[in-house]
């Protein structure tokens, strides 16, 4: 099936992306960033960092990709995304 791609089109596919990246970035910024406290936290700990990583990636993906649609994104820079807060 070929199919044009619409202006409409290609606004909708930036607004998923968009909502992608705020669920994104509510998510880095609920998600706790200290480190264990005891051994016994260790494994959950290794956890909540993974899936923090994985958001991050998530995110940086999700802006790289709106700003090749011509949206401003929603960080400036790859950092903003991997390092909060630098």
């Amino acid at each position: 099936m070929d199919k044009t791609v619409t202006t409409a089109d290609l606004q909708q596919v930036r607004d998923r992306l968009r909502q992608v990246c705020s669920l994104a970035i509510a998510d880095i910024n609920v998600s706790p960033r200290q480190e264990p406290t005891s051994d016994d936290d260790g494994d959950l700990h290794s956890y909540i960092r993974m899936l923090q990583s994985t958001i991050e990636r998530m995110g940086w993906s999700v802006d790289v990709s709106l700003k090749r649609l011509g949206d401003p994104g929603c960080f400036a820079r790859a950092e903003d995304w991997m390092l909060p807060g630098a």
